[in-house]
Parts: structure tokens; C-alpha cells; sequence
């Protein structure tokens, strides 16, 4: 209207003071926040995987999109994470383990990324599901300290030592970086708790819904790695039950940490079982 207010017709008869309501979508709270001014708790979908993305800077030219979820929504980032963090090629002399370990995780995120343009990343995942089960995760990994257990079908061999050990310090590496971005928050600890004793509608409430969603993402990742890094290193790493004392979500956070880090590990290192 000329007098600048706006007249809105429904299709039902409503009484006075309903809030009308429009659905935005599965949008990140980020999106959220940006383009509407607010965000939302528990940003969730039925499957368990968060709309919530966090854009991780990895190095200073390379940012990767990192999500909490299922291992269908977490995999690929994880190994594009990693691939980011591995040692250069050559950096050893005569290290052709090197070389070969960057092409097989090259060839490797070719093919999820063939795998989710034709809509089967989940069902090319879910392969493993019969392994995941079966994965004896207290059972170190055989071949990674040079030692004489049997590795596949054959001995261990120093290529094989040599690409472990370069994976795990990737992961090293990967646990760092993102530590250190979850220290960047400035609203974190007890001045996260108090914003969200702020008023619902307020800034510093919906800054505190979008912070903890992306440490929680963090948290995820951090989680999944350091399953990885025990098993690889022979370390006495065992799969707990959700502690009691755990909020659901943190329980939901662990399970899904666990069952990316087997998935990883299931088709990563095959010949490890």
C-alpha cells in the first residue's frame, strides 16, 4: 500500500496474533543468520545430519566444507582434509610410498565423487556396513611399525610402514589446524553459556546457537580422527558406550564420530583387517 504497510491473504481463517509462518528451507544457520537475521537450535534433519556448514580454512588458499552427519555427509570431507594436510611428494629420498599414497587418495575421492553424482555415495559407503560391524577395534593394525604380523595377504613392507606413518601425520597435522580454529571463537566457555541465557530474540542468542553448532562440528571431526590415529598407531583404542552422563546429542556426536572413523578406516587400509 501507499502507506507503506503490507496486506497479506491467507486461505484459511486465522485468529488475531497468530504468528504467520513461511518454511526457508534446509539452509545452514550461517545462511540463516545472513540473510534473515536469525538462527535455529538443533539445526537437524531426521537423519541426523546438521544443515549447519562449517567452512573450514585448511590452509590460507584451500577452505574445506566440513558437516556433521552420517558418514555420507562427513567421508568426503574428511578425506579432502586430510589429502590437504599430507606430506608433499619427495620430501624423503627414496620415499616412493609418497608418491603412490597421494595418487591412491586422488583415485580414491575421484571415485566418491563419481559415486555421489550418480546418488550412490550412501549405498557405495554402506558397503562396508557388514566390515563395520565385524571391525575388531581393540585388534592393532598389522604393518605399522615394521614389525613381522602378517599384512594382507603378504608380509609387511616399508612402503606400507612408510604410508601409515605419513597418513598419521596428516592427522596430526588435521587435529591441529582444527583446534586451533575452534580457539579462534571468542564467544566460547562461560560467555557462551550466558549468551544463551539471553533474550531468544536477541544478537548474542543467535550468535551462540551458530557458534556451538560449528564447534560441535569440530568436535566431530576431532573425535572421528582421534579413533583413526589409535588404531592406526597400535594404540589400546576401544569403542565405548555413550557415557551416561552425556547429553543425547553428545551421544549422537560420538556415534557418528565412531562410525566415520571405521568407515575410514574399513576403506582405506582393507587390507589391514
Amino acid at each position: 500500500h501507499t502507506d507503506g504497510s503490507v496486506q497479506i491473504r491467507t486461505t484459511q481463517e486465522l485468529n488475531a496474533g497468530t504468528n504467520l509462518r513461511i518454511t526457508y528451507g534446509a539452509q545452514g544457520n550461517g545462511q540463516l543468520l545472513l540473510n534473515y537475521g536469525f538462527t535455529i537450535p538443533n539445526n537437524i534433519e531426521p537423519d541426523g545430519s546438521s544443515n549447519d556448514v562449517l567452512e573450514f580454512l585448511a590452509t590460507s588458499e584451500e577452505i574445506v566444507e566440513l558437516r556433521a552427519g552420517p558418514k555420507p555427509y562427513t567421508f568426503g570431507p574428511l578425506a579432502k582434509a586430510i589429502e590437504l594436510f599430507y606430506p608433499e611428494q619427495g620430501t624423503k629420498s627414496g620415499d616412493s610410498s609418497s608418491m603412490n599414497k597421494d595418487d591412491d587418495m586422488e583415485d580414491f575421492l575421484d571415485q566418491c565423487d563419481e559415486e555421489e553424482e550418480d546418488g550412490g555415495s550412501e549405498a557405495f559407503l554402506d558397503q562396508c556396513e557388514d566390515e563395520d560391524e565385524d571391525f575388531d577395534w581393540n585388534q592393532p593394525m598389522n604393518g605399522t611399525d615394521g614389525d613381522d604380523d602378517d599384512f594382507g595377504s603378504g608380509g609387511p613392507t616399508s612402503d606400507d610402514s612408510i604410508g601409515v606413518k605419513n597418513e598419521l601425520k596428516a592427522l596430526d597435522a588435521l587435529r591441529e589446524a582444527l583446534m586451533n580454529a575452534e580457539k579462534k571463537y571468542s564467544l566460547a566457555g562461560n560467555e557462551l553459556s550466558k549468551a544463551f541465557s539471553d533474550a531468544e530474540s536477541s544478537p548474542l542468542y543467535y550468535s551462540a546457537i551458530l557458534v556451538s553448532s560449528e564447534t560441535r562440528t569440530i568436535r566431530l571431526y576431532l573425535e572421528a580422527i582421534r579413533f583413526i590415529t589409535e588404531k592406526l598407531s597400535h594404540s589400546s583404542a576401544t569403542e565405548t558406550s555413550p557415557s551416561n552422563n552425556k547429553t543425547v546429542d553428545e551421544k549422537l556426536v560420538s556415534r557418528q564420530a565412531a562410525e566415520l572413523a571405521k568407515s575410514f578406516l574399513t576403506i582405506r587400509y582393507p587390507s589391514f583387517q
